[in-house]
C-alpha cells in the first residue's frame, strides 16, 4: 500500500515522510471495521475530524493494519448526513410546534426524562453510591412521571377554546394536536430512513471483499491535511504528546533490567574493565530471534501467523521550531527513519530519540487439520492484538533492557457488523435501532444542528489557530493525542480465550527476548549470571497480567512477599 523513500536531500534531516498509495481493490478487515463505526459509534466521526484535522501541525501514531485515509473521508460523509438529517427535523419540528406548541413540549418533556433515565452522569452517580439497581426503579418512575406530564398536557389541549378567541394565527398554532404529532412521527420516519441508509452503507460498502470508494472532499485544505496524515501513518517515528505507545493497548507487562558487562573469568575475578559489546548487533540478534518464532522450518501449525517486527522510534511531541524532526515544508514531524539513522539512534541512547523493537502479533487465528491435511475449524480471528517493545542501551560500561507488552482489546461489536448483519436484514435493524432512541431524536434536531454547525465552525478556527501557534511561539506540541483504533474498541478483552491469548503471546515474545540477550551476552564474553536470575525470577512472578516489583541487589522482592532471591549486582524493574 505504501513505498517509503530512503533518499536524503542535500543539507536535509536523514529523516524523511513516507509516500501514501490509497487502497487498491479492498481494504483491510480493521479499516472496514473503523469505517463502520463512523456511522454506528456515537460520537465517532467527529472525535476523529477534530483531532486529526482540526490540529494541522499535530502527528498521528502509526497505523497497522488499517488505513487512516478512507477513515476519515467516511467520517466527514457521516458528518455531512447528521447536518442534513438535523435540518430536516428542525424544519418539521418547527412546523410542528407552529400547529401545537402543547403537543411538542409533551413530547419534549418526556424525551428529557427518558434521555435523563438513559445517561451515563445517572448512571456514575449510581454507581458511586453503590445502588446500581435503583438505575431501573428511578427509570420507571420517570416514564410514570413523564406519562403524567403527557396526560396533563393533553387534558390541556382538550379544554374547549374560549369563543372570543379569533386571532388566526394563534389558533392555527394551538388547535392542530393530531397534525402535529402526525408531523412528529414524519420525523420519526425521516430518522428511520437515514438510519436505513446507515445499515444498508454498512453492509453494502464495507462488506468483506467489496470495492472501496474514495470520497473527494470539496475543501482542498482538507485534503491537502489529510494526505499528510495518511503519509505520516506509514512511517517508524512515533510523535507523542504523553504516551509513546498510543494505539497499541494496554501494558500488560513489563519489566527492565541493568547489567555491569563485566567478563567471564575461570577463577571468578571480577575485572573493573567491562567488555565492550555492540548495541546495534544486540538489537539485530533480538529481531532475528524474535522473527523465529514465524520460521519456514517449523511445522505451519506451530508458526505464530501474522508476526511482524520493526523498528519503533519515539519522540517527545514538543519540538523547537528548529528542531531537525519537523519537515520545514510541512511543518509536521518526520515520520520515517531509514535504518542508517534507526542504527544510529539505537548507538547513541543519550539522543533526544529511543529506539523500540516492535513486535505485532495480530492473533489471527489458524486452521485445524487433522493427519490427512483436511480442515477441521477454519481459522477464527479473535480481535485482540499484541504488541512487544524491545529497546536495549549500552551507556557507561552496563547493559540496560526494557520490555513493554500490550494488548489491544477488540473492537466494539457494532463495528463488525458489516460481516454479520445481512443486506436484507438492515431495514428490520435500523426500525429497532430508531425506535430505541426515537422519543429524544425526534425534538433533539435543533440542538443537534447548532452543535454541527459549531463543530464546523471551531473545525476551521482550529485549523488556522494551530498554523499560528506553531509559527508565533518558539516550541510547539506536534504529538499525538488520539489513536482511531482506541477509539473504537472495548475497554478490555471480553471472552476468555482473548484474555488467554494475549498473555500468552506476551509471555512467548518476553521468553524469547531474555534467552536472545543471555546468547549475546555469552557470545561477547560477558558473565551472563546476574541476568539469568533476575530474567528467570521475573517470568516466575509474572504470573498475572501486570506484576510491579524491583531489584537493586541484595534483598529484591517481586510482586509480593514471599518472592525473594538475592542479587550481588546489578538491577531490574518487573
Amino acid at each position: 500500500m505504501t513505498t517509503v523513500h530512503h533518499q536524503r536531500e542535500a543539507g536535509n534531516t536523514p529523516l524523511s515522510m513516507p509516500h501514501y498509495t490509497p487502497a487498491g481493490t479492498r481494504l483491510s478487515n480493521t479499516t472496514r471495521y473503523l469505517c463502520t463505526a463512523a456511522f454506528l459509534v456515537p460520537g465517532f466521526a467527529d472525535t476523529v475530524v477534530d483531532t486529526l484535522i482540526g490540529d494541522m501541525r499535530r502527528s498521528v501514531p502509526p497505523s497497522h493494519g488499517f488505513d487512516l485515509d478512507p477513515i476519515v473521508r467516511q467520517c466527514f460523509r457521516v458528518r455531512r448526513r447528521q447536518a442534513a438529517q438535523h435540518a430536516i427535523g428542525t424544519v418539521l419540528l418547527l412546523i410542528a410546534a407552529y400547529l401545537s406548541i402543547v403537543t411538542v413540549l409533551a413530547v419534549a418533556a418526556l424525551g428529557a426524562l427518558v434521555a435523563f433515565a438513559r445517561s451515563a452522569t445517572l448512571r456514575e452517580l449510581l454507581e458511586r453510591l453503590r445502588l446500581p439497581s435503583l438505575r431501573w426503579i428511578l427509570a420507571w418512575a420517570l416514564a410514570l412521571f413523564g406519562g403524567w406530564i403527557v396526560y396533563g398536557l393533553w387534558q390541556l389541549i382538550d379544554e374547549e377554546v374560549p369563543s372570543d378567541y379569533t386571532d388566526t394565527a394563534a389558533d392555527a398554532a394551538g388547535d392542530h394536536p393530531w397534525v402535529a404529532l402526525a408531523v412528529l412521527l414524519g420525523i420519526a420516519g425521516m430518522l428511520y430512513a437515514f438510519r436505513r441508509e446507515d445499515y444498508r452503507i454498512v453492509t453494502a460498502e464495507f462488506a468483506p471483499g467489496a470495492a472501496p470508494r474514495r470520497l473527494r472532499l470539496r475543501d482542498t485544505l482538507i485534503e491537502d491535511r489529510l494526505a499528510l496524515i495518511a503519509a505520516a501513518q506509514r512511517g517508524n517515528v512515533v510523535v507523542h504528546h504523553d504516551d509513546p505507545f498510543l494505539g497499541c493497548g494496554r501494558v500488560r507487562q513489563g519489566w527492565s533490567l541493568s547489567l555491569t558487562l563485566r567478563p567471564r573469568t575461570p577463577d571468578g575475578n571480577r575485572p573493573e574493565e567491562p567488555v565492550a559489546i555492540d548495541a546495534v548487533a544486540l538489537n539485530q540478534r533480538i529481531k532475528k530471534a524474535i522473527e523465529s518464532m514465524r520460521a519456514d522450518w517449523l511445522d505451519e501449525g506451530q508458526r505464530v501467523a501474522g508476526l511482524s517486527v520493526r523498528s519503533y522510534v519515539v519522540a517527545d511531541g514538543i519540538r523547537d521550531e528548529h528542531d531537525p524532526v519537523l519537515d520545514p515544508v510541512s511543518g509536521m514531524p518526520y515520520t520515517m527513519a531509514d535504518d542508517a539513522t534507526v542504527d544510529a539512534i539505537v548507538a547513541n541512547p543519550q539522543g533526544g530519540l529511543r529506539q523500540y523493537l516492535r513486535v505485532v502479533i495480530p492473533v489471527r487465528g489458524k486452521a485445524i487439520r487433522d493427519q490427512h491435511d483436511d480442515v477441521i475449524l477454519g481459522a477464527q480471528a479473535l480481535g485482540i492484538s499484541v504488541s512487544a517493545f524491545v529497546h536495549v542501551a549500552v551507556e557507561g560500561g552496563m547493559l540496560y533492557a526494557e520490555f513493554i507488552g500490550t494488548v489491544l482489546p477488540p473492537l466494539r461489536p457494532e463495528c463488525l457488523l458489516a460481516d454479520s448483519l445481512r443486506p436484507e436484514k438492515a431495514a428490520s435493524y435500523a426500525l429497532g435501532s430508531t425506535l430505541r432512541t426515537a422519543i429524544v431524536d425526534v425534538v433533539a434536531g435543533p440542538l443537534r444542528l447548532a452543535q454541527a454547525a459549531d463543530r464546523a465552525i471551531r473545525l476551521r478556527l482550529a485549523m488556522s489557530r494551530s498554523v499560528a501557534a506553531s509559527t508565533e511561539f518558539r516550541t510547539h506540541d506536534y504529538g499525538a493525542r488520539v489513536s482511531v483504533r482506541d477509539l473504537a474498541s472495548d475497554r478490555v478483552p471480553q471472552s476468555y480465550l482473548q484474555k488467554l491469548d494475549g498473555v500468552k503471546y506476551v509471555k512467548l515474545v518476553d521468553r524469547i527476548v531474555g534467552e536472545a540477550i543471555i546468547d549475546f551476552l555469552v557470545e561477547a564474553g560477558v558473565d551472563p549470571l546476574e541476568f539469568r536470575q533476575a530474567v528467570n525470577q521475573i517470568t516466575m512472578n509474572n504470573s498475572s497480567l501486570v506484576q510491579v516489583g524491583t531489584v537493586l541487589g541484595g534483598q529484591n522482592n517481586f510482586g509480593g512477599s514471599g518472592n525473594v532471591f538475592t542479587s550481588s549486582g546489578g538491577s531490574a524493574h518487573a
